[in-house]
């Protein structure tokens, strides 16, 4: 309740903060005097405050249970408890992963620093980490109504907007889940980069332009899919502020966006190379171009269906071989007949225009035209897009409902119920995200053929020690996707968790069949082989999974080990650069540097050990084996 209570103070800090910092925003009417859009007459009555303590609220209800969470398994243990460099907090070292590190194949080194600052600041204190997410959706949120109250007018209709984007269900996912930390802080800077610009627009002070452009920048380094935004400032320049107001004037306003979309193609080049090295497009990116087309179209139909019916809400849809018509038609039709409106309506309803092209501009680099990745459509891709898209349903409801039935008790009484109804759902959802077991078994309930659902659901059994459960799972997964290397590779950790080292091999080897690069079956290979008594194959499988590429914990443990061989058949130089190479990775790796001290121990190189032997007893003095060692050292000395 401490921590809560902390929480809500904090909000209404930033919402305060928010406010004052964007006071002095000028209307676009005062700039440009010719009428206004609909519904951008001046801002209409409405406590502003009312609807920041009913977003807060609304974010705690739904969101507050995952201080009480911890990781998924779901690459969120990358950015959190597996990654001792995260885990280490924000050093020099630290600083440097972030900016080179390419981890999944994505470049966001602003959200490795905050994850990095999380653990400096809560340690692994997993429940704080998710009150930053929960914190970053509520100021979002918060940001969403501002924004759309200061320059549309409209204070009830952004009111919904911003309701509607705090408590939808399908954007649990995009802050239940810790990996998706670079969704929402892209997001805070996407939406502070759009309000200095609106200042720099209406007041023409180049500090506000290089705020926008510094915010556009900080938005790139939190996630790649901020690209989009300049397209979007010139849809805001077009509705609300009214910059320009026929197509024929669009060539005029891209000179001042230069700078922003050379940073987009930069950002896009870098993130194009970053897939493939990682293999994100490997499995899919070589479907047919048709095929791909089938599946962008897919997608749309599904964000449009879950945003009216968001039920079955699954992490990573699978990519259908042949997605269903009827959705796939409903994509097709919505795409040409929303663009056609937009273009056509653009006059009368511009707001349309804007909402619409909002809405399936920013979805185009998630789509999967270029598939990255082994979903078809992801709840977390719905963040951003969904602002445009309740601009739509919102402003076209108003326009559409006459007056005497807006200001009736019972359509408020039904517009709170609806809402009441979508945070009770989301708070449902929410708690699937409690922990990787449930999770999964959730997915798999809905989805049996979501293969990495029973994958992860397998490898969730073998922590418990459930192992035939597990082995249903897994062997699952290798029949529904008997191509895909991690089929094996989990089942093979399976096998080694029970002590059937022979299997366990057998599917290693299989996996690196499949994908002769893949590390982390060169890794595990190793292991096994180590276990078999067969130290030089376990060495050349380490040595190889390094080669290739394994990510800081791993390449420690494999250096590491490497290096325990080496001792253990008298190549002390060998274990010596071994450990030296997983002190490289890890300079506090307690083990490692023991190990290092006792090679050179044993080389009788005494200055050097005792000087190991020292920083080991500054760290443990308890540690017997470092006591006697420096015992010896010192009468050696006298």
């Amino acid at each position: 309740m401490a921590r809560r209570g902390r929480m809500l103070s904090c909000l209404f800090c930033m919402a305060r903060k928010v406010r004052s910092a964007a006071a002095g925003t000028v209307e676009a009417s005062v700039r440009h005097p010719e009428p206004r859009p609909s519904g951008a007459a001046g801002v209409t009555d409405g406590n502003p405050w009312l609807v920041y303590g009913v977003l807060i609220a609304a974010v705690l209800f739904i969101f507050g249970q995952t201080t009480g969470f911890g990781v998924v398994g779901l690459d969120d243990s990358s950015f959190t408890t597996e990654n001792f460099v995260v885990a280490s907090g924000l050093t020099w070292l630290g600083l440097h992963y972030a900016f080179a590190s390419f981890q999944m194949g994505s470049w966001h080194p602003l959200t490795w620093i905050s994850h990095m600052i999380d653990s400096s600041v809560f340690g692994g204190d997993l429940g704080s980490h998710h009150m930053v997410n929960v914190l970053l959706h509520a100021v979002n949120s918060l940001l969403v109504f501002f924004l759309l109250r200061k320059l549309s007018g409209a204070h009830w209709r952004s009111a919904i907007v911003a309701i509607l984007f705090a408590i939808h269900p399908m954007h649990v996912e995009a802050v239940a889940w810790l990996a998706d930390r670079k969704g929402l802080l892209s997001t805070l800077f996407w939406l502070l980069s759009i309000l200095f610009w609106t200042r720099w627009v209406t007041e023409e002070r180049r500090k506000w332009y290089a705020w926008s452009l510094a915010c556009f920048g900080c938005g790139l380094l939190s996630k790649p899919s901020v690209v989009t935004l300049p397209f979007v400032l010139l849809l805001v320049e077009f509705w609300p502020l009214g910059v320009w107001r026929e197509w024929r004037q669009l060539p005029s306003r891209l000179p001042g966006k230069a700078p922003f979309f050379a940073l987009s193609a930069i950002i896009s080049v870098v993130t194009v190379w970053g897939q493939r090295q990682a293999g994100a497009m490997d499995l899919y990116g070589a479907l047919p171009a048709s095929n791909r087309a089938l599946n962008s179209l897919y997608g749309l139909g599904m964000y449009l269906v879950k945003t009216f019916v968001p039920t079955r809400l699954i992490v990573n849809p699978i990519v259908e071989a042949s997605p269903p018509a009827p959705v796939v038609l409903l994509g097709l039709g919505a795409a040409v007949a929303g663009t056609f409106l937009a273009v056509r309506r653009a006059g009368s309803r511009p707001w349309f225009t804007v909402g619409w092209l909002w809405f399936l501009g920013v979805l185009v680099p998630v789509l999967g035209i270029v598939q990255t990745g082994d979903q078809a459509w992801a709840d977390r891709y719905s963040y951003v897009p969904h602002i445009g898209l309740f601009v739509v349903l919102v402003w076209g409801a108003s326009e559409l409902l006459p007056a005497r039935i807006k200001v009736t008790t019972s359509f408020k009484g039904a517009l709170i119920l609806a809402g009441c109804v979508l945070a009770y759902a989301s708070n449902i959802q929410t708690g699937y995200w409690r922990d990787g077991k449930t999770l999964f078994s959730r997915v798999v309930e809905l989805e049996p053929r979501h293969v990495q659902a029973q994958q992860l659901l397998g490898r969730a059994k073998v922590r418990e020690g459930r192992f035939a459960e597990a082995d249903q799972h897994l062997k699952q997964a290798v029949q529904l996707r008997p191509n895909w290397p991690d089929s094996y590779i989990f089942l093979a950790e399976s096998r080694f968790a029970q002590g059937r080292t022979e299997e366990a091999l057998a599917s290693t080897d299989k996996a690196i069949m499949l994908d002769p690069l893949n590390q982390n079956a060169h890794f595990n290979r190793g292991r096994i082989l180590q276990r078999l008594g067969r130290p030089a194959e376990a060495i050349q499988a380490y040595e190889r999974a390094i080669g290739i590429g394994l990510l800081p914990d791993r390449r420690l443990e494999a250096y590491f080990e490497i290096g325990r061989i080496r001792i253990k058949d008298g190549d002390l130089k060998g274990a010596e650069k071994a450990f030296q190479n997983a002190l490289a990775v890890d300079p506090f790796h307690y083990l490692s540097r023991k190990n290092y001290a006792f090679a050179l121990f044993r080389q009788q190189r005494w200055d050097e050990a005792k000087k190991e032997f020292d920083v080991l007893y500054r760290i443990n003095e308890k540690d017997e084996d470092v006591v006697r060692s420096l015992g010896f050292l010192y009468n050696r000395s006298k």
